[in-house]
């Protein structure tokens, strides 16, 4: 690239970066939704190149004002979608190596940062010896999505059992994910209950596990895969891994543990016992955007023995060079991946596990306070237990008033809250994202929620 064409295009870069730090801290001065749609942007194709300073404002007056703004502080919608500037500085380093980093011959460098990154986390989380390089089989791999960690999982348990009658099981309050990888692999899956226990919580049921595996194998099924949650989506449940890793155990079964919402937690040592049993696992996820700000996509997945993917997922075709060392292409379903631990990289580097704590702590008083404030009115309740910054929370009585509130919720461009049904039940799910050091944004959140009640009782 000639010289005045790299300082035009770092110019160029340069005024993106201010461009993009002044929309973040214009974010809490707008509204959370979208201004338009469908969004004004040109249908033209450009035949000629369009100057920089054009695009500039086309992405300031029409691609920003048009988003949904999930890094907005009165976005409470899914689950949170942290980032942060190392995240961001990790992404443009990787897309600057330009590599696919399948293999220590393509990246070497890609390879050693996917190590170190996985065995930092893997050791923040307290995981045990096996799932961490060099004192161990395992070790852990980067990947886009936990949807993308479930489907590479149970395609490797389907191999690994080789039969013609596989069945897989996971809670009926796990993510949808699970159901669409089975359905991706041809594999019927069973949806054991999650069951409201005494403490509020909505475990998947291990006795009805065990009952519905021996009812399967009477019929010719071979059980494969088992997945267990470290909080759902929906209400936060958190199985128990112990009694399922038991019966994976005894069945010879995978055993899975998607982590992706409250696994990041067990990096507070008042909250590691939520992996209780994960020493039975086969694999485990995590989503290092959700909640470690590394914004999306970065999942991470570990495993006990490496060769539990390799033995299934090898292919070395002539055109490739033939290493001893990690491939992980190997490791995935796709070939080729960037450097996709940069981000979790720079992020661990530049924020120390005390600056990840503190923001995992600031989650969980923002959903503290929802339900003391939830508490401290006599016309709502709290739907499950609180799980970590999650709650869910409804007008006690029938679903009228809580569908009118969702309702109402969903047409004030101020805030972005999303409804759901547990138990037949609707229920507005509280999921703090961006909060400042004040929670205004929680106590703002809860005095709209106040006044549809208000005219609703009116």
């Amino acid at each position: 690239m000639p010289p005045k064409e790299i300082q035009e295009n770092l110019n160029n870069t340069k005024e993106l970066l201010d461009s993009i730090s002044k929309y973040f801290q214009s974010l809490s001065s707008i509204n959370v939704k979208p201004i338009n749609t469908p969004t004004p942007l040109s249908k033209d194709l450009p035949t000629t190149p369009i100057p920089f300073n054009q695009i500039l404002k086309t992405i300031e007056t029409s691609i920003y004002p048009n988003n949904l703004h999930w890094l907005h502080p009165m976005f409470f919608g899914f689950f949170p979608c942290s980032s942060s500037w190392p995240s961001i500085q990790g992404t443009l380093v990787s897309k600057a190596l330009n590599c696919l980093s399948f293999s220590t011959i393509s990246s070497p460098i890609g390879t050693e940062i996917e190590k170190i990154v996985s065995n930092w986390l893997g050791q923040m989380l307290n995981l045990p010896n096996q799932f961490i390089y060099d004192k161990g089989k395992g070790g852990g791999l980067t990947y886009g999505s936990a949807s993308e960690a479930v489907l590479t999982a149970m395609a490797c348990a389907r191999i690994k059992k080789n039969t013609d009658n596989p069945v897989a099981y996971t809670s009926s309050q796990s993510h949808f994910s699970v159901v669409k990888a089975a359905k991706v692999l041809g594999i019927p899956i069973r949806l054991i209950p999650g069951e409201r226990d005494e403490y509020g919580n909505y475990p998947l049921n291990p006795k009805k596990l065990m009952e519905q595996i021996e009812n399967d194998k009477a019929n010719k099924f071979v059980p494969v895969f088992i997945c267990g949650t470290v909080g759902t989506t929906n209400v936060g449940a958190i199985d128990d891994l112990v009694e399922i890793g038991k019966i994976a155990e005894k069945e010879d079964c995978w055993f899975h543990v998607d982590a992706a919402y409250a696994g990041s937690f067990a990096i507070l040592p008042e909250y590691k016992h939520i992996l209780n049993g994960i020493e039975l696992a086969t694999t485990l996820n995590i989503n290092s955007s959700k909640m470690l700000l590394c914004g999306f996509d970065c999942a991470n997945m570990w495993v006990k023995d490496s060769k539990l993917l390799t033995d299934y997922l090898t292919q070395n075709p002539d055109y490739m060079k033939k290493s001893n060392a990690t491939d992980y292409k190997d490791w995935q379903i796709p070939l080729g991946r960037n450097v996709k631990g940069l981000p979790l990289w720079m992020v661990i580097q530049q924020f120390g596990v005390e600056g990840l704590q503190k923001h995992l702590r600031n989650h969980i008083e923002a959903g503290k306070l929802m339900e003391k404030l939830v508490n401290e009115d006599e016309r709502l309740e709290v739907i499950s237990r609180r799980s970590f910054g999650l709650v869910g929370f409804r007008v006690k009585g029938e679903n009228e008033f809580t569908d009118e509130i969702i309702k109402s919720l969903a047409e004030n461009d101020e805030i972005f809250l999303l409804g759901s049904k547990n138990d037949g039940k609707s229920f507005l799910r509280f999921s703090p994202a961006n909060c400042p050091p004040d929670f205004s944004n929680v106590r703002r959140t809860f005095e709209l929620v106040k006044q549809c009640l208000d005219g609703l009782s009116n």
